[in-house]
């Protein structure tokens, strides 16, 4: 027989004895009993800890792997020779990696990534809490007194089980290596340590090459480099927060949403959007303020840096950060840029982002650059139905945000992006009257997602202490689809976008950005928070400063350039005698800024 079951000519097996022999029931399976068991209870415990954190399609993998180092270790006591000793610490060190990579799980929700090697004051599954020595403790004891035997066995069994072994770790190795959408989750925690060890290495020599050409780096970051966020301003002192309490912050980053669908901001239709009206009637208002750069990739880390960066999220060649490697993905964005969230966890803030996309998306990679404790993904909600590839819905988005807004301990930062309300999107629960207008329907019905989370926050008090912001990643595009429905002023990828910015206690006020843009969207929440004080390479500045420079007008995507006021959006080819010179230097400013945030342009 196999692993320490002796062969009989007079003994029968039926299956159920070789599915004991193989999970490690017989009390002679490849080890001693306590060693098999010593290998069953880490199976189980790696399933309990993927059950209770979301990582459910990391068991299947890992009892495979486990089940394929017991069948190595096997072979190498049993045909090479291998001494005990060896084997044991071997074993030792295997089980070490993968406890380790259980408690980046309890910690992150996923196994060890680059990511987190490269932001190391922020990966704080090097700091291991007291509960969580336990696990650590009681496996290594465990398999350091258990000590490893072999037996006889039947080789034509053992051969069949060896090569079945090799077989199903095959498909594991695979699913580790080519990282596709539809397995991106099949991992295991040895291969993945291995791999992202691999990946990390490579990183490593590719911006070590960079760095050749890093002093004209080093120079623009210099000339960027501040230490004040702002200057504080009288006449705006009631809306910055004066108390020693912390206040929470919510901010929707809104899919592709434009201030002119808004009723408040002059909308067409007077009862599309009535909840984001009733909030905007009891908040702090900006008008005349435009999106600085298109689309979500930059959309999303130009306000979180508040900076501008050269390369989307697609291009016709194929090189955007969503057509990309994740591994490429971080060497174009992991670079010395303060962030929002950065700020915010040293002022004691614990910073999240949930976003719709599945856990291995590109998006999700560029976010966990930006330096946020945790990234939530479509894989973590678990209440949601369909694929594991299909983005959140609207209101599962909100069930989720409303779930962790209950459960993450305070002070707080969560960051939200949705993409029910993305071109050709038609919304699957409320709809706009007759329904016939899919861009009506998305708008409507997130409208009402907004109002029900803003209804939670008032009934459950916690509006008392947090801050709800609203505003977009970036524009609507002005396809055919939404300029049919929507009045358009221009058909550029750049027009005004909300703001709405609300605290129970605000006095309803209406703020003239002028043309400023979304590029001043980090330095002036942390003005409202009374965060003055921090380095930073912001290229904004505060709308509530009166000093706010004037090259805040200049919006980009790319090598397209516009500058904006309170009335208009001019692109390079229009822009208007008046506005020349600030234009020009605007675009250089710009382009400074490119070479900062992205390492390989």
């Amino acid at each position: 027989m196999f692993m320490g079951v002796h062969t009989n000519s007079h003994r029968h097996y039926n299956i159920l004895t070789y599915i004991y022999i193989i999970f490690g029931f017989k009390m002679k399976f490849l080890f001693r009993w306590h060693w098999g068991y010593a290998w069953l209870l880490l199976a189980v415990y790696a399933s309990i800890t993927y059950v209770q954190y979301n990582s459910v399609t990391y068991i299947l993998p890992t009892l495979v792997e486990i089940f394929f180092i017991r069948v190595v270790l096997f072979l190498l006591i049993k045909y090479a020779k291998v001494h005990l000793a060896l084997i044991k610490v071997i074993s030792i060190f295997l089980v070490f990696c993968i406890l380790l990579q259980l408690q980046f799980v309890q910690k992150s929700g996923a196994f060890i990534t680059v990511l987190s090697l490269w932001n190391r004051d922020s990966a704080d599954f090097i700091n291991i809490s007291v509960s969580s020595y336990f696990p650590f403790a009681f496996f290594l004891i465990l398999f350091f007194i258990s000590r490893p035997i072999s037996e006889s066995i039947n080789k034509k069994f053992t051969v069949v089980v060896s090569l079945g072994s090799v077989l199903l770790y095959c498909g594991v190795v695979y699913a580790n290596v080519h990282r596709q959408p539809s397995f991106s989750e099949w991992r295991s925690p040895l291969l993945s340590i291995v791999t992202t060890m691999h990946n990390y290495i490579v990183m490593n020599r590719k911006l070590d090459a960079m760095k050749e050409n890093s002093s004209e780096r080093e120079r623009i970051y210099n000339e960027f480099k501040h230490y004040t966020i702002y200057q504080p301003d009288e006449k705006n002192e009631e809306l910055v927060n004066k108390t020693s309490r912390k206040p929470n912050v919510v901010v929707f980053f809104v899919e592709g949403m434009s201030a002119n669908i808004i009723d408040y901001y002059g909308g067409k239709y007077k009862d599309l959007t009535p909840n984001i009206d009733q909030l905007a009637d009891s908040s702090l208002v900006f008008k005349n303020y435009y999106n600085h750069t298109a689309a979500t990739f930059r959309g999303l880390r130009g306000q979180l840096t508040s900076t501008y960066q050269y390369i989307g999220g697609t291009d016709a060649s194929a090189k955007g950060l969503d057509q990309l490697s994740s591994e490429q993905v971080v060497l174009h964005t992991l670079n010395k840029l303060t962030t929002l969230p950065n700020i915010l966890r040293d002022e004691g803030y614990n910073t999240y982002f949930i976003s719709p996309h599945y856990q291995g998306a590109n998006l999700n990679t560029m976010l966990s650059s930006l330096g946020f404790d945790r990234v939530y993904t479509r894989a973590d909600d678990t209440q949601f139905k369909g694929s594991a590839t299909e983005p959140l819905s609207d209101k599962a988005l909100i069930d989720f945000l409303i779930k962790k807004t209950k459960s993450n301990k305070a002070p707080f930062f969560i960051g939200l992006y949705n993409f029910g309300t993305h071109l050709t999107m038609n919304s699957p629960d409320i709809k706009y009257k007759d329904g016939r207008s899919i861009v009506l329907n998305r708008f409507h019905n997130l409208d009402a997602q907004v109002g029900r989370y803003i209804k939670y926050l008032k009934e459950s008090g916690m509006s008392k202490d947090t801050i709800f912001v609203l505003t977009s990643d970036h524009a609507s595009f002005p396809a055919p689809e939404f300029t049919s429905v929507i009045n358009t002023k221009n058909n550029y990828f750049n027009d005004k976008i909300p703001l709405i910015i609300f605290r129970e206690g605000f006095h309803h006020q209406v703020i003239d950005a002028k043309g400023k843009n979304s590029v001043n969207f980090a330095p002036t929440l942390l003005n409202i928070l009374n965060i003055a004080k921090a380095k930073n390479y912001f290229m904004g500045c505060s709308l509530l400063d009166r000093n706010c420079h004037p090259v805040a007008n200049i919006s980009a995507y790319g090598d397209s350039f516009f500058i904006t006021d309170q009335h208009n959006v001019y692109p390079e080819f229009a822009v208007p005698e008046s506005l020349k010179e600030q234009f020009t230097k605007g675009k250089e400013w710009v382009w400074k800024g490119y070479k900062m945030t992205d390492n390989a342009h």
